[in-house]
């Protein structure tokens, strides 16, 4: 069985959310919005997460830059670290592709 989630807030969701906002504060995020967290029976110590990330820089109308970045976690003690970042999504079937290390 697998659960995603796009807006509660569990415990692990902050969690994970707090590694990635952790982790882009160092290329100047301004806001990380978590769109999905998923995990599955199948990988106990992964999960996925999607986010949309706005940059403290803007382009040349003054927009500031946005980002759509999929990230797989790792389970580390209680909360969670990145292990790499993939290709975004939302869709359930597809966040456990890259889970199990399809495309």
């Amino acid at each position: 069985m697998a659960v995603l989630v796009a807006a509660s807030c569990s415990s692990q969701e902050r969690k994970a959310k707090k590694t990635i906002e952790d982790y882009l504060k160092n290329y100047g995020a301004r806001e990380v919005k978590l769109q999905s967290f998923y995990t599955s029976h199948d990988f106990p110590d992964k999960a996925y997460a999607s986010i949309i990330v706005t940059y403290n820089f803007a382009d040349s109308t003054g927009k500031l830059q946005t980002e759509h970045i999929g990230y797989i976690l790792r389970r580390e003690g209680d909360g969670w670290i990145i292990d790499k970042s993939t290709i975004y999504t939302t869709d359930e079937k597809k966040a456990n592709d890259y889970l199990a290390g399809r495309k």
